[in-house]
């Protein structure tokens, strides 16, 4: 009788006082992570730390190449402990290098975070390294809690009292294992998440309730500390004036979007064009296209062309894995027909392939070609190890001191009739069936052509040479995204392994490595987000009126601006020897429309649920917790377990413990807890 006393007074104190009962949840759960994962053994947190370090030592701000080899040693020494030496291959002997690898420092990102987190370091000079890392790591959890009380004003400005939602989202904000995960590590994402949190608040107050000069103050200091802060919070910046344009119009929102809408239409023609050739990747700084119309073409109307210049521009096309597969230990024969404006020397199309050892390639070959349309061939023999291939058309530079290759800096080189068969082929050129050139006989062997859009023929969505400016900024290439996204044969493989990652990393994936127990957990958080996509298209049949609030719409543009380029992100590296796809840390500026799509939607499918069964409707409230929180303890002895394996003992334990807790207090109090929700 006395717990049960005792658990009915804390669930009357969580429905008198919600936020301090969050707070309270984010810093037990919040101080478990900081001590539960080892050293280092969070993404990238060593090349962090010595940055945080650096600041706090030195009389000056850090510079690139700038390190401390005597911080790395004490790092690397500590590595060994914590075990998270394999990942650099730091050894006894590699503590003699100079500098030592412990990963990269970057030391060219925005200054915000790392200044935070030197603040307490200053003040504990002479303590053990770890101790300092934890002391930074705490530094971030404190600015964990306080993105989640800057959640609760984002909520409180949104939503009514009555409904849910105002507490349901910062309660999953405490309880989100891949965000506590990541918001309790040494990193600038940490920031970035807190900084988008309180310029989305001011936002949305400016939006609802007008400008103040308190407010406008704070929100242009928010809007400053988004640009020095990350640059996944710069899109942010740049949706700034929609503020003011939302609160303008607050009233007018359909003409404003109308537009809006105009507008978009206009730049994306200034933006976007139809010429380059679909199925092929193309690289150039300029505004060329790799697809002409020739009147001299060998087949059909296009060519393929690559100018020469003081900058190498080249294309290509690209082979996911499992198409490449079947060509292992094979040998394969590329043929293609070449000529350019006057005679030149020029190089053979290569392979390229990605391999456990690194990414290699075939031999480079250097041909003469005249200015008619002639026919050449190269075998190339797949190495058993390939995965990701590409075929590469590479230009010479006229600047090229080793090779004098150019008589012209304007020569242009031309290319038609791509063929790529199995087998040892000769130099007569193939007979093809169709216009297509998918299939025909070579050697008098009928053979199938693996190239997609031989010919040029066939154009996809490019960009302009002013979208060209962004690719100024690391990571940016508006030209690589719009190819990868539109080839899916080439690169849906990569896409999907970015996505898989993303949903991993966002319901949670500790050190962005050590996935949840279980090999079906990920696909229980599938059907759980397909729920909550049914809830938001079921709420937008019902009330479209949504759309029609500023705020709202809003949010949306801030959905699109952060997930995109984070979905893009690792694109920049796809043709790298280990291709790299982005963490969902890289989108938490936006994770309050993020969490909120998602909690509405979970929400509004259990309320269908239950009204369907005849259930209580506050029912839905309490599956809700049940989940929240079942996912919380779960990922604790699945992470924890991974580290401290006697963790795992107590797991199950706890988990029906917590599950029996939150049951019991949730039908104890059933008719008065969530029973009012606003549609």
């Amino acid at each position: 009788m006395q717990i049960e006393k005792l658990i009915i007074q804390v669930v009357l104190s969580i429905k008198k006082y919600p936020l301090r009962a969050i707070l309270i949840l984010g810093f037990v759960h919040g101080l478990i992570y900081v001590f539960m994962i080892p050293p280092w053994w969070h993404h990238e947190e060593p090349g962090h730390f010595e940055y945080v370090w650096l600041v706090a030592n030195r009389d000056h701000w850090p510079q690139v190449n700038d390190y401390d080899n005597n911080l790395r040693r004490q790092i690397a020494e500590s590595m060994f402990v914590s075990g998270y030496e394999n990942l650099f291959n730091v050894s006894p002997k590699s503590l003699k290098d100079n500098p030592i690898n412990i990963g990269g420092i970057p030391v060219d990102r925005k200054p915000v975070y790392y200044w935070l987190a030197s603040l307490p370091l200053r003040l504990i000079r002479e303590q053990s390294v770890l101790v300092q890392l934890y002391v930074a790591r705490l530094t971030s959890f404190v600015l964990f809690l306080f993105s989640l009380w800057l959640s609760w004003l984002v909520m409180e400005e949104l939503i009514p009292k009555e409904n849910p939602l105002q507490w349901m989202l910062p309660f999953s904000l405490a309880l989100l294992p891949g965000y506590v995960d990541n918001m309790t590590s040494v990193h600038d994402d940490v920031i970035g998440a807190v900084v988008a949190i309180l310029f989305l608040w001011l936002s949305i107050r400016i939006i609802k309730k007008g400008v103040s000069p308190l407010v406008f103050a704070g929100w242009i200091a928010s809007i400053v500390l988004c640009f020095y802060s990350r640059d996944t919070t710069i899109p942010l910046v740049f949706l700034a004036p929609f503020v003011l344009l939302f609160r303008l119009f607050r009233y007018k929102t359909l003409p404003l979007m109308g537009t809006l809408l105009l507008i978009g239409i206009v730049v994306g023609v200034k933006l976007f064009t139809l010429r380059d050739a679909s199925q092929w990747f193309f690289s150039s700084d300029g505004d060329a296209s790799n697809r002409l119309q020739a009147s001299n073409a060998p087949f059909g109307d296009y060519v393929f062309s690559l100018p020469a210049g003081e900058k190498v521009t080249a294309f290509g096309q690209s082979f996911a894995p499992a198409f490449i597969k079947p060509f292992r230990n094979k040998t394969l024969t590329l043929g293609v027909w070449m000529w350019a404006d006057m005679p030149a020397q020029v190089n053979l199309p290569a392979l390229e392939y990605r391999t456990p050892d690194g990414v290699i390639s075939s031999p480079s070959t250097i041909i003469e070609i005249g200015t008619s349309p002639a026919f050449y061939t190269v075998t190339f023999d797949i190495p058993y190890e390939a995965g990701h291939t590409w075929l590469s058309i590479v230009s010479l530079n006229y600047t090229d001191q080793t090779v004098n290759v150019y008589r012209d800096r304007f020569v242009r080189v031309y290319y038609d009739g791509f063929v790529l068969a199995e087998g040892q082929r000769s130099s007569s050129p193939p007979v093809f069936e169709d216009k297509t050139l998918q299939s025909g006989t070579w050697d008098g062997e009928p053979f199938v052509n693996l190239i997609r859009n031989p010919s040029a023929e066939h154009a996809w969505l490019g960009v302009s040479k002013i979208a060209n400016i962004l690719k100024a900024r690391m990571y940016i290439d508006p030209a690589l995204y719009l190819q990868t996204i539109q080839d899916v044969q080439g690169f849906g493989w990569y896409y999907q392994a970015s996505i898989s990652t993303l949903f991993q990393t966002f319901w949670g994936k500790a050190a962005a490595q050590i996935p949840l127990l279980g090999g079906f957990t990920y696909d229980v958080l599938q059907l759980i987000s397909l729920l909550a996509l049914a809830g938001i298209l079921i709420r937008i049949i019902q009330s479209p009126s949504l759309f029609k609030q500023p705020e709202i719409l809003f949010l949306f543009f801030v959905t699109i601006a952060i997930w995109l380029p984070t979905l893009f992100r690792g694109t920049y590296w796809v043709f790298y020897f280990v291709p790299l796809v982005p963490y969902a840390r890289y989108a938490y500026p936006a994770i309050i429309p993020t969490l909120l799509l998602m909690n509405a939607g979970l929400l509004k499918s259990l309320q269908w649920i239950t009204g369907r069964f005849g259930l209580p409707r506050s029912l839905s409230v309490l599956a809700y917790q049940t989940f929240i929180i079942s996912l919380a303890v779960y990922a604790i002895f699945s992470f924890g377990g991974y580290f401290h394996p006697w963790l795992q003992s107590f797991g199950f334990l706890i988990l029906l413990s917590s599950l029996a807790v939150v049951l019991f207090m949730g039908l104890r109090h059933m008719d008065g807890f969530g029973a009012s929700i606003d549609e």
